[in-house]
């Protein structure tokens, strides 16, 4: 498993995102990736907290989003989808619910792959 440490930082709070080997999107296999965003070192992180981090990312693809990450996509896009453009590749962001508190998944790939995700079902299998 993969991680990328220092992914972001939110609210002060550094950040990490930690691929996922074995969920339903990763399990696909059809060159979509899954990422848990979650708090460095373990800490745990409240709904409040996810929540607010989830409408943080949420904007992702909107043209006319003011969010400022997006260089943290662009990140993303060149680790694990190699040899496709970033302006290529698209996300969903969501809330799960895991044994180890919320986290907020990240499932992302080509976009002209990414209507099969809309059939994956998205519960966490930790």
């Amino acid at each position: 498993m993969k991680t990328i440490e220092e992914f972001d930082y939110f609210r002060d709070v550094p950040l990490v995102a930690v691929q996922q080997m074995d969920t339903p999107a990763a399990r696909l296999s059809k060159g979509m990736y899954e990422v848990w965003i979650k708090p460095a070192g373990n800490a745990a992180m409240s709904t409040a907290f996810a929540l607010l981090l989830l409408h943080h990312y949420q904007g992702v693809n909107d043209d006319e989003s003011l969010l400022e990450p997006v260089s943290k996509y662009d990140r993303l896009a060149s680790e694990f989808v190699p040899g496709v453009p970033s302006a290529a590749v698209g996300f969903r962001f969501s809330l799960l619910d895991t044994a180890n508190g919320p986290v907020v998944s990240a499932v992302f790939g080509k976009k002209s792959d990414m209507s099969d995700f809309d059939d994956v079902c998205l519960e966490a299998s930790d």
